[in-house]
């Protein structure tokens, strides 16, 4: 080699390593397991602070409610103006009593426990406000690790074609390939580049998504082992763990205590006290009893006993829809899992080891002059197809296992139900 040629190649030499030195200094951003994505979502989450201040309002109620009626005083004065003898000074009364509430019917024990069983409905709803959140910070994460894999393919496709570029251009020198393929494999990469790009900008949206849970910056990244691997649920069912169930349950609940109390206020509740009478003409005191109670004429709280029995039926007639909606969605969840994993196993077993092997074969016959590069482009544009399809195919899973485990109620193992997560 000339000299002029040497100093060229230690230059392109430097320049290459120089970045390669730089970017070896750099910081890689830490990684963000969904746990930890998860645990930051649930520590900001307003929804969820929301949530709870509910469940403590109903919890300050139930005390409110087992609390009885507070008595009250009564003055009264007869005589204080009038003609003759009946003044102030002469003949006027006066009387001082205390009257207390006399709740006949049990409503204490009825409102008591219709306060404790609105406290379990706003329990069981924080609860469903808790798995949505969970729900969508997993789709959100799986979206990023979806849009990773996607770009790897993306830029595999990439260096793919630069070096099939590379070789073409080679050839159209020594003018063994028209110039027209240089051309053509050009645009080809243009194309990859353009859509490498777009893989690149996806990670990034998807990450600023996911970090908008708790109001942070997308300065991490995630792993892609969990996505490449799948797990199992079992058999997933509508039983009593699911959320929506588990909230018309609490609304039955509920229910049954208006009822209780309507029924309790059926029966009048009588108002009893004493009452201590000052005579003015004579200076005499006397002490007497008060007793009211009212008469059922007109009103014997029928109409809301009949009202609250008619709610519980609705209730009952949602939970039988709504475990049937449950009971479909499972099983429409089920089935795209399953038509997914045929998919994922169909394309591990035949597709990807045969378009390999006609991979290498086509880069074997071209290197020989049997075959073009546009069979090679051909079957690696087929090779990254299957890919893209193993990928998607993946994602399927996941996602239906994130949902069937929001609609089940399957708890993650590594998270405990709110209010036990402390």
């Amino acid at each position: 080699m000339k000299p002029p040629f040497c100093l060229l190649a230690l230059a392109a030499t430097h320049f290459a390593l120089v970045p390669a030195a730089a970017g070896a200094q750099e910081v890689s951003p830490p990684s963000l397991t969904i746990d930890e994505a998860i645990v930051r979502a649930l520590d900001s989450a307003p929804e969820l602070t929301a949530a709870g201040a509910r469940v403590d309002a109903s919890e300050q109620r139930i005390d409110g409610a087992s609390r009885r009626p507070n008595p009250t005083l009564d003055f009264t004065s007869e005589g204080v103006l009038g003609s003759g003898d009946h003044n102030l000074f002469n003949e006027a009364e006066a009387a001082v009593g205390v009257m207390q509430p006399w709740e006949r019917g049990g409503d204490l024990d009825a409102r008591r426990s219709l306060a404790e069983r609105e406290r379990d409905v706003t329990a069981v709803e924080a609860e469903i406000a808790w798995r949505d959140l969970i729900r969508a910070v997993e789709l959100a994460y799986l979206d990023i690790q979806a849009a990773r894999i996607r770009q790897t393919i993306a830029e595999a496709r990439v260096a793919a074609l630069q070096a099939l570029a590379g070789i073409v251009d080679r050839r159209v020198q020594a003018a063994r390939d028209p110039v027209m393929a240089r051309d053509r494999i050009g645009a080809r990469l243009a194309e990859a580049e353009i859509e490498a790009g777009l893989a690149r900008r996806q990670v990034v949206t998807s990450a600023t998504i996911l970090a908008s849970y708790w109001g942070g910056l997308p300065d991490f990244t995630v792993e892609t082992e969990s996505f490449l691997s799948l797990g199992g649920l079992g058999n997933a069912s509508a039983d009593a763990a699911a959320p929506e169930l588990a909230l018309l349950r609490a609304r039955r609940a509920r229910s049954d205590a208006e009822i209780e109390l309507e029924t309790a206020r059926a029966v009048p509740d009588a108002n009893v006290g004493l009452e201590l009478r000052h005579y003015q003409a004579s200076n005499d005191v006397a002490l007497g009893v008060r007793f009211s109670i009212p008469l059922q004429v007109w009103n014997a709280n029928r109409a809301n006993i009949a009202s609250a029995r008619s709610e519980a039926a609705a209730i009952d007639a949602d939970f039988a829809a709504r475990q049937r909606q449950v009971q479909r969605d499972v099983q429409a969840l089920a089935l795209r899992r399953q038509a997914a994993a045929g998919e994922l196993a169909a394309l591990d077993e035949s597709v990807l080891p045969r378009l390999e092997t006609a991979l290498e074969q086509a880069r074997t016959g071209f290197a020989r002059g049997s075959f073009s590069f546009l069979e090679i482009y051909d079957v690696q544009q087929a090779l990254i197809e299957a890919r893209l399809r193993r990928t998607d195919a993946l994602f399927a899973i996941h996602q239906a296992d994130i949902q069937l485990r929001r609609l089940t109620g399957a708890p993650r193992t590594t998270l405990q139900r709110p209010g036990t997560q402390q």
